[in-house]
């Protein structure tokens, strides 16, 4: 089922359309303060409810959000999402993040052959997270030595997806 966007996101969708299509290569940096914008989640609120979309990992359903009320449930997500612009704050948070990330992303990409294609973002996941510390701490070099996989994996409880499906039959390569 498809929704009339009201006039101000349709224009917002017009101009953003018109961008990618004119210039392919261009890459969208700063669209965060159109998401959060207020018409924007209500236009999307009202697309889900009408695909009769499932809870999320929240389990909030409808229901619940329109008891609580649909205005200052947007109102309280506007301000998390313009508070916290999605920059994690500490180091935990960070990497909760990237296990959440990660384990979305596995369990799309669960069927067939994983092993490798795992072992592979297990990797750049970990390069990825020295990187961040390394620059948060101000550690020159790669990290290896002050930040070891051992470290990530057992003390900041960085989620290895080889581990998670090795039990599967179809996840070995």
């Amino acid at each position: 089922m498809s929704l009339t966007p009201p006039a101000k996101v349709q224009k917002l969708q017009t101009a953003l359309h018109a961008k990618a299509k004119g210039s392919p290569a261009y890459r969208f940096y700063a669209l965060y303060d159109k998401v959060y914008r207020a018409d924007v989640l209500g236009h999307a609120y009202a697309c889900c409810k009408a695909n009769r979309g499932a809870a999320g990992v929240d389990e909030q359903t409808f229901e619940h959000i329109e008891a609580y009320g649909l205005e200052r449930w947007l109102g309280e997500l506007t301000e998390e999402l313009t508070s916290r612009r999605w920059a994690p704050r500490d180091t935990a948070e960070q990497v909760a993040r990237l296990n959440r990330m990660m384990v979305g992303w596995g369990n799309y990409f669960c069927l067939g052959p994983v092993s490798r294609a795992y072992a592979a973002v297990d990797r750049y996941a970990r390069y990825r997270l020295r990187q961040w510390l390394c620059a948060k701490h101000k550690v020159n070099g790669r990290g290896r030595r002050r930040f070891p996989a051992r470290y990530l994996h057992q003390v900041l409880g960085l989620v290895k997806l080889q581990e998670r499906t090795s039990s599967f039959p179809w996840a070995n390569a």
